[in-house]
């Protein structure tokens, strides 16, 4: 029953913010001096894969979508079913961990993750950033935004209640991600730890708001 309702919420995915990170893509992408190979890596939780391949496919990208959780896969379907956009769209849907992706290195010009840092515990964020940079020297992410302002509280005050409805673990995820300062602040750490580690800088090199509770980020190693 759970698994419905939030397929159904998941529909509702603001169709916005997925248009304008394959905005972000496309500009960064032909701005680069020679043709990038296709396709483009999309991954995420479920919530938005096809939704943001199909948006993707728009511009004349061909994807490989992963979803990074078997539980979320038939939601994937469900979703696809609700927004109208099919699962084969824009490449197939494989399903693997996104701490262990199953490609070469720089196998992709660039990727797109779409609500997967907020499932994921501190020492998997930086495992699946890792992993993300190890395929792909350009990253989009495509997470919720943590208010800013006093009149953003109302919504966040619901998404927190639906996300503790959503059960111990979803809410777990969820806290850390707030815990860790949403994608910003999770970026800013991910960004510091490369550079202790010794592994080439990333930076932050777009930053957007497409929609009142998304937020994108433009992040790229240096090579």
């Amino acid at each position: 029953m759970w698994s419905r309702i939030r397929a159904a919420g998941a529909a509702f995915f603001p169709a916005s913010a997925c248009r304008a990170a394959a905005s972000l893509a496309a500009g960064r992408l032909r701005s680069l001096p020679s043709s990038p190979p296709a396709p483009i890596l999309v991954l995420g939780s479920g919530h938005a894969v096809a939704r943001q391949a199909l948006a993707l496919a728009k511009h004349g990208f061909s994807c490989v979508k992963v979803n990074c959780s078997a539980g979320f896969a038939g939601r994937t379907r469900q979703v696809a079913q609700l927004t109208g956009a099919a699962v084969s769209s824009g490449g197939s849907l494989l399903h693997a961990a996104s701490t262990a992706l199953p490609f070469t290195d720089k196998a992709f010009a660039l990727a797109v993750s779409s609500s997967l840092l907020a499932r994921l515990d501190s020492e998997a964020c930086f495992r699946s950033l890792d992993e993300l940079f190890r395929v792909s020297p350009r990253l989009i992410l495509l997470e919720r935004r943590l208010p800013e302002r006093n009149l953003d509280y109302p919504f966040y005050l619901l998404l927190w209640l639906w996300e503790r409805a959503a059960g111990t673990g979803s809410y777990r995820a969820f806290d850390n991600f707030v815990r860790l300062g949403g994608p910003e602040g999770i970026m800013q750490r991910y960004i510091l730890y490369r550079e202790q580690s010794g592994l080439p800088g990333c930076s932050v090199l777009e930053r957007r708001f497409p929609a009142l509770n998304r937020l994108l980020l433009l992040t790229e190693v240096r090579e």
